[in-house]
């Protein structure tokens, strides 16, 4: 993720340094607002465009390729405030295994993906019966 952001701080930069202008800045009033008007060489908006083509698609990828949610970790308290049932019964769940978690010394955490999975599965449908869980 560090280097990710850098980099965009990187491409950020560059762009920073395309807008520079050693002529004093332009202005212009729009609705008796002044406003300051940048100046560039149309090559100069034309990297810059690309670079922010190149932003868009890179965060449009990252979100395609990780669902949101994904990497969202619970611990007991609230898997429990959750689901609205007792430390008892999401014991009985680990037990069984119904419920995947990770265990780091002696604390318990659930995957956000796993308690939807869970929710999924348990789906009743209107006429009371179980629905039967999709299989990929």
């Amino acid at each position: 993720m560090t280097l990710r952001i850098s980099v965009l701080q990187i491409i950020l930069l560059n762009i920073k340094d395309m807008c520079k202008s050693r002529a004093p800045p332009l202005q212009s009033t729009l609705n008796g607002e002044i406003m300051d008007l940048i100046v560039m060489k149309s090559g100069a908006y034309r990297t810059l465009m690309e670079k922010i083509d190149a932003i868009e698609q890179y965060v449009r990828t990252e979100r395609a390729r990780k669902p949101a949610g994904d990497d969202i970790w619970l611990d007991n308290d609230a898997v429990c405030a959750w689901l609205k049932i007792s430390r008892r019964t999401l014991q009985r769940y680990r037990s069984t295994g119904t419920l995947a978690y990770s265990l780091i010394g002696h604390k318990t955490y659930y995957k956000a993906v796993e308690i939807n999975r869970l929710l999924e599965q348990k789906r009743v449908r209107r006429d009371g019966m179980a629905e039967v869980p999709a299989k990929d």
